[in-house]
């Protein structure tokens, strides 16, 4: 769905709106409504010709949203949600028709049924995003062949709905943390789902506090007792992994510790952010893999000579990310690419935030007044995506306005 211009909602002021004017737009005339676990959003259903890149889909369904409340739309920049997961998650009911990704994966011969994300930090002007459907981006991958393929999995549902691989174990600082099993029906270890439209990473709170437990060692990590939330040392390494795919060919995939302690929204009293939270009302998976993931990073370094100061900047990728649609001979798959060495990530991060104290840091809360806004949007904003249902999966719209080039055919647009 996209805001249009009859929308006139605090929640959807100083966004781009679809204009109704548009020529090519086929009204329904039937209503829809989403009802999210904060906020709503509510319109109708039409048909229009959608673009992106040298793709061109006619008569694609889709929702105008002339009233939204509490998503937050202002705050984020975001117009609305592209839905890629699979049709019975990416769907509006009552409506008809094929979902998006379907139709431009129709277009496409079975082995270029995929598409690739990769995510940038947050930057009006940040570049390093891409979105590619048919191939990938050669930038970060020669081809398909250099990522590590799963089965996506179908535990706890009838058909595919979300882009959800086993999640084996987590580790911190070279040791394995076993996790609790999967509240998954039918799933035989915990379920992961990747998920773009999530901020943080997600899991399960007797998980998530055995997390930080491991990784913040002397009082170094610590659960704000206001908010709920887990805090870290602002210059707290952590040397994180998750270890994923099926049982024997599962591969660990390492976290920059940057993306684990979060600066951006600000820090009081040397806390920062903790990248993985708990939350235990997902039903889609046990565990959402957002941007924290999924995301790539910018570190700015500054290296000193006698009369200048030089500026670099240094791209700090986690991981790359395929999602293969089903073909005649294999089921749906979701490829990762491993992009952070571990070693030179911790040189990075330390290089950046400095080495870490050991002298126990002031306690005073509450700690995150300026930025317990964004935090609390960030980890209530996954009801934008696999709870409830339709935006699931790998949803187009990151928080912090990540800001995601589209990248087709070899052309960004």
């Amino acid at each position: 769905w996209t805001v249009s211009n009859k929308c006139t909602d605090t929640d959807c002021q100083s966004v781009r709106k679809y204009q109704y004017l548009s020529s090519s737009l086929v009204p329904s005339h039937d209503p829809f409504k989403l009802n999210y676990l904060s906020g709503s959003v509510s319109g109708d259903i039409n048909f229009e010709t959608v673009t992106i890149g040298s793709y061109e889909v006619s008569h694609q369904v889709f929702a105008l949203a002339n009233k939204t409340e509490n998503l937050g739309l202002s705050t984020t920049g975001n117009s609305g949600i592209m839905g890629l997961c699979f049709a019975p998650s990416a769907s509006i009911p009552p409506t008809t028709g094929n979902t998006l990704m379907d139709n431009l994966f129709s277009s496409l011969p079975e082995d270029k049924r995929y598409f690739a994300i990769k995510l940038g930090r947050d930057s009006v002007n940040d570049s390093s995003s891409s979105l590619t459907f048919g191939e990938v981006d050669t930038d970060y991958a020669r081809s398909i062949d250099d990522f590590a393929f799963t089965p996506v999995s179908k535990d706890g549902a009838t058909d595919y709905n979300f882009w959800k691989i086993p999640l084996r174990s987590l580790t911190v600082d070279a040791a394995t943390l076993d996790l609790s099993p999967s509240l998954v029906p039918g799933a035989k270890s915990p379920i992961a789902v990747l998920d773009t439209g999530t901020t943080l990473v997600l899991g399960p709170t007797i998980d998530v506090d055995a997390f930080w437990g491991m990784a913040g060692p002397s009082g170094s990590a610590r659960k704000n007792p206001i908010s709920g939330l887990w805090e870290v040392h602002c210059n707290r390494s952590i040397a994180a992994g998750f270890v994923l795919g099926d049982k024997g060919a599962e591969k660990e995939y390492f976290v920059h510790p940057r993306d684990l302690s979060w600066i951006d929204g600000g820090q009081a009293n040397g806390w920062c952010l903790g990248g993985i939270q708990a939350n235990d009302g997902v039903n889609s998976g046990d565990w959402l893999l957002g941007d924290t993931f999924l995301r790539v990073s910018h570190s700015l370094g500054y290296t000193h000579t006698c009369f200048t100061t030089m500026i670099s900047f240094k791209i700090l990728q986690n991981v790359y990310t395929i999602h293969h649609g089903a073909t005649s001979t294999e089921p749906p798959k979701i490829g990762l690419l491993n992009l952070t060495d571990p070693s030179k990530a911790d040189s990075e991060f330390r290089a950046e935030r400095g080495i870490e104290s050991s002298s126990p840091l002031p306690n005073a809360l509450p700690v995150h007044n300026r930025l317990t806004q964004a935090a609390s949007d960030s980890i209530t904003s996954y009801i934008a995506s696999s709870i409830c249902g339709f935006m699931g999966g790998a949803v187009l719209t990151t928080l912090f306005r990540a800001r995601a080039l589209v990248m087709a055919k070899g052309r960004r647009v």
